[in-house]
């Protein structure tokens, strides 16, 4: 079975739980379908967020409880746990093979600007590590690519629809001036984006 095969299967799955429970709630009245709304809402937020939670928990222990003279440096460590971690999702058909796509686009366009920044000085990560392009270690692509995942994670499971939208020209045009603001804002090059202050008045 193909990653759409599996996300139309897992979809479908979603919308029959979603029914039966919808029914239920609505038989106890207002209450209910409060009850039933609130809790179908948070789970579906709980199960898009399954890969970015999954990196912020690796985040959070390893940053707590690496212990010191471990064979393996932290950085490492977690690329090769995200890598992991995404190569399970896989295998046990809790993601997609498209959106494992995504992930994949926004860990290298993540991987890109993280370059950029460090070699401008923006940031830097201290630790040492071997994975790493430059001063960037390749789990920091995966912090991006956990935010591509919930996207295509919420965009599925909420089965979103749109009227009235603006043309992807529209679209594209304002991603490609929010991309060149991020490459070329060091050094003042775009003075309209600094914030303004009357005349007078003293930053904090």
């Amino acid at each position: 079975m193909d990653g759409r095969a599996h996300g139309r299967r897992t979809a479908h799955g979603w919308g029959r739980l979603d029914t039966t429970l919808a029914e239920l709630a609505k038989a106890r009245g207002s209450l209910g379908v409060f009850a039933y709304e609130f809790l179908c809402f948070g789970m579906k937020q709980a199960w898009a967020c399954l890969f970015g939670g999954c990196m912020v928990a690796l985040l959070l222990l390893s940053g707590l409880y690496w212990p010191k003279g471990a064979p393996i440096a932290r950085y490492d460590a977690l690329t090769v746990a995200a890598l992991a971690m995404q190569i399970g999702l896989i295998v046990f058909r809790l993601e997609t093979r498209r959106e494992a796509w995504v992930i994949f686009v926004f860990h290298l366009v993540g991987t890109a600007m993280e370059v950029f920044k460090t070699a401008m000085g923006s940031w830097a990560y201290p630790e040492a590590s071997l994975l790493r392009i430059g001063g960037v270690p390749l789990f920091t692509g995966f912090m991006y690519a956990a935010i591509g995942s919930y996207i295509a994670r919420a965009w599925r499971l909420f089965d979103f629809r749109f009227t009235a939208h603006p043309p992807l020209w529209a679209g594209m045009v304002l991603a490609g001036a929010i991309y060149l603001n991020f490459f070329t804002h060091h050094g003042g090059a775009w003075p309209c984006t600094r914030v303004w202050r009357p005349s007078g008045s003293r930053g904090g």
